[in-house]
């Protein structure tokens, strides 16, 4: 069943400074409001009570790195509270034991691990070293009964390791999903860049995937999502390479309109149009009529304004 599902950012402060991070690269990403602590634990937990009488279900929290805020936990605790699942997007480098605990008694459903380093990885030594890092409290999460799944951003540098790490997050037990690397043009480095594989590498990459989903017993992993679905892999590692390869564009955009919260404590339609404004969490009347202010941003379903970095978020 699809469930209805938002987005909070809950810190611009992140703990890295990856070249190809949203919060360096989107001119809008801006704090454009002087209250003090937007996003304070009480009007978060007042968020939450309306989000669930206008039929919300999921709430996914990021940042910057969203850990970095020491209450997140808490936070993640009081959404679950209120009765909705909750998913958290981390980079997986502030993972403790104590942390895990904290997590595990907020009754997070999820924890999503962006493997960001991975994408500018220089050989082999570099790519084991970094991959350990950030999933190595990954079976103490899934022991906790906290569902894991880890985002791989293909770039020019890694496009070799996808299935070697496919193979290796299978075999934990978490799910995996992948992702184009995007740099604009006028970046430095932006010829690291998913946009700069060549035809032949994806295609490589296509054939390697079609043999995974020839090798998957389906009817023994009958619950598998986008998270771990070799077959869902597939189509989209072929559509992305017919964006690149083929220029094509979609018809149609999966995400938009959808409701995210930024750090400022605005909120958007949309995970990429920041200059979309539909309110502010300071208002109650904006935060008890959430559902109609985001719904009425229907344009973005046709995918007018659709941009590479969009891909991201395409399934």
């Amino acid at each position: 069943m699809f469930e209805k599902p938002f987005f909070v950012i809950l810190t611009n402060r992140c703990n890295l400074t990856c070249a190809h991070c949203y919060n360096e690269l989107d001119p809008f990403k801006i704090i454009k409001t002087k209250v003090s602590d937007p996003l304070s634990r009480p009007r978060l937990q007042f968020l939450f009570q309306e989000l669930v009488k206008q039929k919300y279900q999921r709430g996914y929290f990021s940042g910057g790195e969203a850990l970095l805020r020491p209450d997140a936990p808490e936070i993640l605790g009081d959404a679950r509270t209120a009765g909705l699942k909750v998913s958290l997007f981390t980079n997986g480098h502030l993972f403790t034991e104590e942390m895990v605990n904290r997590l595990t008694s907020a009754r997070l459903d999820e924890v999503r691990i962006s493997l960001n380093e991975l994408a500018w990885i220089k050989d082999r030594r570099q790519y084991e070293l970094v991959f350990e890092r950030q999933t190595r409290w990954v079976p103490a999460l899934i022991k906790a009964g906290i569902a894991v799944g880890v985002i791989y951003l293909i770039s020019r540098l890694n496009i070799e390791y996808v299935m070697e790490t496919l193979d290796a997050v299978r075999s934990m037990g978490a799910g995996i999903k992948v992702q184009p690397l995007y740099m604009p043009p006028h970046e430095p480095h932006a010829d690291v860049g998913a946009r700069h594989i060549a035809a032949n590498e994806w295609e490589h990459l296509i054939n390697q995937v079609q043999s995974m989903v020839a090798a998957t017993d389906f009817a023994a992993e009958a619950d598998l999502q986008v998270y771990n679905n070799p077959w869902k892999i597939l189509r989209y590692v072929r559509f992305v390479r017919d964006v690149y390869v083929g220029d094509h564009r979609p018809d149609f955009c999966p995400t938009g309109p959808i409701l995210v919260l930024d750090s400022d404590g605005y909120f958007h339609p949309c995970l990429f149009r920041f200059d979309l404004v539909a309110g502010h969490i300071s208002d109650d009347d904006t935060v008890r009529t959430l559902a109609s202010r985001i719904s009425c941003h229907e344009d973005l379903r046709t995918a007018p304004c659709f941009r590479e970095e969009c891909l991201s978020a395409y399934r």
